[in-house]
């Protein structure tokens, strides 16, 4: 018996860690919904768990890491926060893009009254807030995942930048608004949610309703989820592109690589003269200043003696050359000039 309910409890185990792999795995695919060039200064600085805010850590944040002074008040609240907060530099401009394909389900600038017109929250920079749940969240927008259901919900969007309006369909990495500081929100930073359901999202009938359409969260895995589930703890690496190397061939003259098929021929002009000696002796003395080049293919041609290396020497047999062949009709070989060399050259 007691066997039995170990080989369960394995089994049981087995399975569930198939499963949780298989959801991250899945929900690690989904965009960081901080886009643009600038999107990797940009970081998880509260998580999905029970968190105290102390306006004065932001503020020594800022003078430590940016050498800025900030002000927002004293404020310290002790809170159940059920989304993440995504953090960037202070003055910068950060693009929130979907992080999936979906449709708006509503955005704060859908909703309109005879009274107030849409709203459109100012940066309050400030955590007190008295317009309700809506107020709280400030600018938001919330996209619908068309395939699972579930909603991705950003606030504190900054004033008048939502791209975006209810019933719009919108592509994973679309820009829907900017990161502001809207709402009940001591700084400029992304409050990020996932709801399982739109229903877990708005009160019914929410089109209707213009301050407590946001339903209010129960429980941790209730009406939310861990959003880390579904966009990663950080913005993802991007991939270094090698600099292109830079040709550097400053001796004119010598031909490009390929192009040369006779020994000592540097400017594939199938002649071996004193132009070719020249530029023997100029791709010399080149390597002996220790200046950059792309020649290396030239030195297999252009090391007539075969020691190894570009000389004098090598400048040197293809001048005795040239002018013990002038004005002859020789039909020049690959070989012809290391034949020469080593022929008659080396005997002298």
């Amino acid at each position: 018996m007691k066997k039995s309910k170990i080989y369960f409890a394995i089994a049981f185990i087995f399975v569930a860690l198939i499963f949780v792999g298989g959801t991250k795995s899945q929900a690690a695919s989904l965009l960081w919904p901080v886009g643009g060039d600038n999107a990797d200064e940009t970081y998880i600085e509260y998580w999905y768990e029970p968190r105290t805010y102390k306006s004065q850590d932001y503020i020594d944040k800022c003078k430590r890491d940016y050498g800025m002074d900030v002000y927002e008040g004293y404020y310290q609240n002790y809170e159940n926060h059920y989304g993440v907060d995504i953090f960037g530099k202070p003055g910068e401009t950060y693009s929130l893009v979907a992080v999936k394909d979906g449709t708006v389900l509503a955005t704060s600038a859908n909703y309109k009254s005879a009274q107030i017109g849409s709203i459109n929250y100012v940066n309050r920079n400030q955590r007190k807030t008295s317009q309700g749940n809506g107020g709280g969240y400030g600018n938001y927008v919330a996209i619908k995942d068309d395939e699972t259901g579930k909603c991705y919900f950003y606030a504190h969007i900054q004033a008048g930048t939502i791209t975006v309006k209810q019933g719009d369909k919108v592509k994973a990495g679309q820009e829907i608004g900017k990161m502001g500081s809207s709402g009940d929100s001591g700084h400029m930073h992304l409050h990020f949610e996932v709801r399982r359901t739109s229903e877990s999202l708005f009160m019914a009938p929410y089109t209707y309703n213009i301050y407590h359409f946001i339903t209010i969260t129960t429980g941790y895995g209730v009406e939310t989820e861990n959003p880390v589930d579904y966009i990663g703890d950080k913005p993802p690496v991007k991939e270094k592109e090698e600099p292109k190397k830079e040709k550097r061939n400053p001796i004119s003259g010598i031909a490009d690589e390929g192009q040369i098929k006779i020994y000592g021929d540097l400017n594939a002009d199938n002649k071996l003269d004193l132009v070719d000696a020249m530029l023997t002796l100029t791709l010399y003395t080149h390597r002996m200043a220790h200046l950059p080049d792309d020649y290396d293919y030239v030195t297999e041609y252009a090391d007539i003696d075969e020691d190894g290396e570009v000389s004098i020497s090598d400048a040197q047999i293809l001048l005795c050359f040239s002018v013990d062949y002038m004005f002859s009709d020789l039909e020049f070989s690959p070989t012809v000039v290391k034949d020469y060399y080593k022929q008659e050259f080396f005997n002298r």
